[in-house]
């Protein structure tokens, strides 16, 4: 299975107050050289950079969310440090305590060879007209001790070379900066993988061959 990240998001619920003019220029000189690209928007501040062409990072400060993301090709989800600076820098500027809560977002896209296949063996029925379907998906309600969200797996609208596969959840539980970045590598790297690898081998066509 050959899969891509193509974007993640984590969203810190935290309220900081009404964004003045004076605390928009305040972030917007804080983060001048990481984000250099600023976007005053009616909900709040947009600070962006693009990556090598492929990747667009962004900073989105509203009165009640700080949102961290990066979206496109080049997408990486893994980079702790620079959330947690990022998140402590405007905490710090503001004399606000860490505490928080948050919800993420993973998404991939997932080499797929027969789309129409594929659908089918999620599907698994008849119909008069074989070509009316081209594509099926899947779409899961989450609700555990450590998430509530949504699982979509489905054919990449963009491409139908591939299916798209995203994590839409609020994590339970963590009331925190530190917890809220461990607890979204847990349903990254356990939850949302262990998700993917199953149903890919339960319905791909390569999925099924390899368990023949």
């Amino acid at each position: 299975m050959n899969k891509k990240l193509i974007g993640f998001k984590i969203n810190f619920i935290k309220n900081i107050g009404e964004m003045s003019d004076e605390k928009a220029q305040m972030f917007t000189k804080e983060f001048a050289k990481e984000l250099p690209g600023k976007n005053n928007t009616p909900l709040g501040l947009l600070l962006t950079k693009g990556v090598d062409n492929t990747t667009v990072k962004s900073l989105f400060i509203t009165p009640t969310q700080i949102t961290y993301s990066q979206d496109g090709t080049g997408a990486i989800c893994n980079n702790t440090y620079e959330i947690k600076n990022f998140f402590k820098r405007i905490c710090d500027k503001l004399f606000l305590n860490y505490k928080c809560q948050a919800t993420c977002s993973f998404a991939y896209i997932i080499d797929c060879d027969d789309i129409k296949k594929t659908s089918e063996n999620i599907l698994k029925m008849e119909y008069k007209d074989e070509n009316l379907i081209s594509g099926v998906g899947i779409k899961l309600l989450l609700n555990s001790s450590k998430l509530v969200g949504e699982f979509r797996y489905e054919p990449y609208i963009s491409d139908n070379k591939y299916f798209f596969t995203c994590l839409d959840c609020q994590l339970v539980g963590a009331n925190d900066l530190n917890e809220v970045l461990k607890e979204s590598e847990v349903v990254l790297n356990d939850i949302f993988e262990d998700l993917i690898t199953r149903i890919y081998h339960k319905i791909s066509p390569v999925g099924e061959a390899k368990h023949e």
